[in-house]
């Protein structure tokens, strides 16, 4: 998952989207709120009549939680784009300041402990200040959505999950002779679920109870069958290592409305650009500030397959730094040979 793309576009397209990043965030939200609201009902009213899908007349206006695990409306010039006649994703190069590299480790335990207490298929969102000052687009929302998730370690049983949810798929084969073993596959994106409406009215909340301890969290339910269906972007991840032990996700996301993606990351990629995966255009990125990697690196090639109905946007990435560059794209190129 993650940053910047064509900078001849870039130019014109930011002179009609630049606005005052002390406003960008609360624009944003306002955004998916409508949003979610117009969905919510399509999707009421499609499941009452049983008629066929119909054709959408709209532009979502999706917030992201990119691969830095964090939420932003306001970016700086870069960007990199890949997009269909029905998807656009722009990645883009956020808003940074000098990090505290104490205060992001202290952070990353604070989640994990939280993470410890939750059960398995669990989920939770946290509200930590320290969230706001590391990133200082969410100063006023600083609050994230963590997971304990249901593992399928059963490579026929992640096989069937995807063939029943996404139809035909493709899932990595051997790189250069290198072998590829299946960990297990998970029903969200890579760094864990992404926040819904329902997770963001929990904001006052726990910002009350934040005022006497300093951070609060507070467990929630996913919806039945995973958080797939908690939104209209169903994310499923399957893990994988390879000989060196690298730990490899391979992000398969299914979009079926007109949509338009902003992705934006803390302000910590090192490297990004517009490359090609058996012909298709892709973004390769190796972003070096990333909250939810152990590594504090997230390298990654994402692209997308169009189909009449639906657009998949295929991710594989990793967090290991001595996985290369090269690798990546050879795994990247087998599955899009399928």
């Amino acid at each position: 998952m993650s940053i910047p793309k064509q900078l001849s576009e870039a130019y014109e397209q930011r002179a009609l989207e630049l606005v005052p990043p002390e406003k960008q965030a609360e624009q944003v939200l306002q955004q998916y709120r409508r949003h979610m609201a117009k969905a919510g009902s399509r999707r009421a009213s499609r499941l009452g009549t049983g008629s066929r899908r119909l054709k959408p007349t709209f532009i979502k206006a999706a917030v992201i939680i990119g691969i830095v695990g964090v939420l932003s409306g306001f970016a700086d010039y870069m960007w990199l784009r890949i997009s269909d006649e029905r998807v656009s994703i722009r990645y883009e190069e956020g808003i940074h300041h000098a990090m505290d590299a104490s205060t992001l480790v202290a952070l990353r335990e604070r989640l994990q402990e939280v993470r410890g207490q939750l059960p398995v298929g669990g989920q939770a969102v946290v509200y930590d200040p320290v969230i706001g000052e590391l990133f200082p687009q969410l100063a006023k929302t600083p609050i994230l959505k963590i997971s304990n998730p249901i593992l399928i370690s059963d490579l026929r049983t992640w096989e069937g999950v995807l063939e029943k949810e996404v139809g035909s798929y493709a899932l990595p084969k051997a790189a250069d002779g290198r072998a590829l073993t299946f960990i297990g596959g998970k029903e969200e994106g890579a760094f864990g679920p992404r926040m819904t409406e329902e997770d963001l009215a929990l904001l006052p909340k726990l910002k009350r109870e934040a005022s006497q301890s300093g951070s609060a969290w507070e467990t929630i339910a996913p919806a039945s069958g995973g958080d797939a269906r908690d939104n209209s972007f169903p994310q499923y991840t399957a893990v994988y290592q390879n000989e060196r032990g690298d730990h490899i996700d391979i992000g398969i996301e299914l979009v079926s409305e007109q949509t338009d993606i902003r992705m934006v990351n803390g302000g910590g990629s090192n490297e990004e650009e517009t490359i090609e995966v058996n012909g298709a255009a892709a973004i390769y990125i190796n972003n070096t500030f990333v909250l939810a990697s152990h590594s504090g690196q997230y390298k990654s090639i994402q692209w997308l397959e169009t189909r009449e109905n639906s657009t998949i946007v295929y991710s594989v990435g990793s967090e290991s730094v001595a996985l290369p560059k090269a690798e990546l794209i050879a795994i990247a190129e087998r599955m899009a040979e399928q």
